[in-house]
């Protein structure tokens, strides 16, 4: 299914971590040396920052053409058409590049291969577009159905983080384009979201290259499963007056039940698991809990909320690292608040890109500098006069 095989994704990986056990003093130059030696030739792979760059114009350039050719073709069949049809040579060209010149995460290849996903999305939608539009509901299906197919192929062929993140985000926008009643829609998305965290936690067999990506989706589901009961989200900067809970039935307060308990239970399972992005997305659930409660109970909110609550959090994140830190070796049961493994200097980063061209654009104009004026000479040149 994948398109470099488990051998080299495992190879680029130990690279990777033997460079990172270098950078932080674990181990010696020679013995990264004899690490290098023994993987042999690896995939090729960009830093974060050459990634992105690569990835912004290759996208801006994909979007500029498709966005100067749709504009030009009439009707909204024939747009569909030339997105369904144009998305297969952008594919192909996308995963030519991946098998000629064996790159990985380049930034190139994702801009095509994610442009040639959305295109077929799209393409599909407005191939049916103008039959659906008495049926807003099935036109939102005709685009959401292909872009989850679309972002789990991505996933499952490139493995690309976030078409797994797309694939669980048009997933929602399918099923709330089933006209369902509001908690029928909620709860359903909760359902699909907990059979698949708990499809992809009996999986054993986890590489531990794809390992992190691994839990990282687990993470975005429990967060999803999270935001699917949470009722009172939208409102969360509205400081104006408090919501009533009045007329609120058995659902809402089980609502609230679930946006209390979820946030426990998810840090627990990260705990227990070791889990870096589970316990990252329960401590989320958790802040967002605390800054809507009093949406739920209907008490009185005030603009200084937020103020108390970003210095009770500074406080509380003060004292676990000097409890941390306090502890035998800078660890307590295993946790510590300092990285082991010091993360890859990525060269320039994209702060530091973008100051560069801020700076260039706001640059002063160079002044145009006066003609030179010379004066006649009375010797050399024969005594010939300055416009001779």
């Amino acid at each position: 299914m994948r398109i470099f095989s488990a051998e080299e994704e495992r190879k680029l990986f130990g690279l990777e971590a033997a460079r990172g056990w270098r950078r932080s003093g674990l181990i010696s130059a020679e013995q990264l040396f004899m690490a290098e030696f023994r993987l042999g030739p690896v995939l090729a792979r960009a830093g974060a920052s050459v990634r992105l760059l690569f990835f912004l114009f290759t996208g801006l350039a994909l979007f500029s053409a498709n966005a100067f050719i749709a504009s030009n073709i009439p009707g909204h069949f024939e747009q569909g058409l030339f997105f369904s049809l144009s998305s297969v040579p952008c594919y192909a060209l996308g995963e030519w590049l991946l098998r000629r010149y064996r790159v990985h995460r380049f930034g190139v290849e994702e801009a095509l291969l994610l442009g040639a996903g959305s295109q077929f999305a799209l393409g599909v939608f407005l191939l049916f577009l103008d039959a659906l539009k008495g049926s807003p509901w099935a036109a939102n299906l005709a685009l959401g159905v292909p872009a989850v197919l679309a972002a789990l192929w991505l996933y499952a062929r490139f493995g690309y983080l976030y078409a797994g993140f797309a694939a669980a985000g048009a997933a929602a926008c399918v099923l709330f384009s089933l006209r369902l009643p509001q908690q029928a829609a909620r709860l359903s998305l909760a359902v699909v979201y907990a059979a698949s965290l708990f499809a992809m936690e009996l999986r054993e067999d986890v590489p531990d290259f794809e390992k992190r990506d691994w839990e990282t989706l687990q993470a975005v589901l429990c967060l999803g499963i999270y935001l699917s009961f949470h009722l009172r989200l939208a409102r969360i900067f509205d400081f104006s007056a408090a919501v009533s809970p009045s007329g609120a039935g058995f659902y809402y307060w089980n609502s609230f039940a679930a946006v209390c308990v979820l946030p426990s239970v998810v840090m627990a399972w990260g705990l227990c698991a070791r889990k870096r992005a589970a316990i990252i997305a329960g401590a989320l659930m958790a802040i967002l809990t605390l800054m809507t409660w009093k949406l739920y109970v209907g008490w009185e909110r005030h603009v200084w909320d937020a103020a108390v609550f970003g210095a009770a959090l500074a406080a509380t994140a003060a004292l676990l690292a000097w409890w941390l830190d306090s502890g035998t070796g800078g660890e307590r049961g295993g946790y510590t608040a300092k990285p082991l493994i010091l993360p890859r200097e990525e060269g320039l980063e994209a702060g530091a890109i973008a100051a560069a061209a801020v700076a260039a654009a706001a640059a002063p104009a160079a002044p145009c500098r006066e003609k030179p004026s010379f004066g006649g000479g009375e010797s050399g040149g024969g005594g010939a006069t300055a416009s001779f």
